[in-house]
């Protein structure tokens, strides 16, 4: 007999259960088009690579780290992709918060243990107590997010079969 889906497979709605993964570093351009030009203007040929015009180059084209964190819905299988400026906690957050209001919030994740992620679970329980009005606390324990980490170094256990 076939084995039956996990819960978090089984609703019909999207994003109801979510799978945490983050990609990079990824380098991106800080200006908005690159001045470096691999061709000379006059004669249209190419230049000749050397350290100055490398060094020149990484003047006129700077670029910095970003990651990007994929919300992947393992019952529909639609994802949906944010950037991050960096990989702290605070941006993971501000990423989530965005999720949450485009789509809903999610009553099941499922992320690897990066650091992130394990001091965003602990933040959020953290400010689910600190709330003082017991109405909001109902409404929002009613939400309550399950969040389950995979293994530690077991990466298979955090994709969608």
């Amino acid at each position: 007999p076939i084995p039956l889906l996990p819960d978090e497979r089984m609703p019909n709605e999207c994003y109801t259960a979510i799978n945490l993964d983050a990609l990079g570093p990824l380098h991106m351009k800080i200006e908005n088009e690159c001045h470096f030009n691999s061709l000379c203007s006059k004669c249209e040929k190419e230049k000749e690579k050397d350290d100055e015009m490398d060094r020149a180059r990484d003047k006129r084209c700077k670029t910095k780290k970003g990651w990007i964190v994929l919300f992947a819905c393992p019952a529909t299988r639609h994802i949906t992709l944010a950037l991050l400026q960096n990989k702290s906690c605070e941006s993971f957050l501000m990423a989530f918060q965005r999720f949450c209001a485009e789509n809903s919030m999610p009553r099941f994740i499922l992320s690897d243990n990066a650091p992130e992620y394990v001091r965003a679970s602990k933040e959020l329980q953290a400010a689910l107590k600190t709330i003082s009005s017991e109405e909001v606390r109902k409404i929002l324990g009613e939400k309550r997010i399950i969040w389950r980490f995979t293994p530690a170094v077991r990466a298979q256990h955090n994709s969608i079969p």
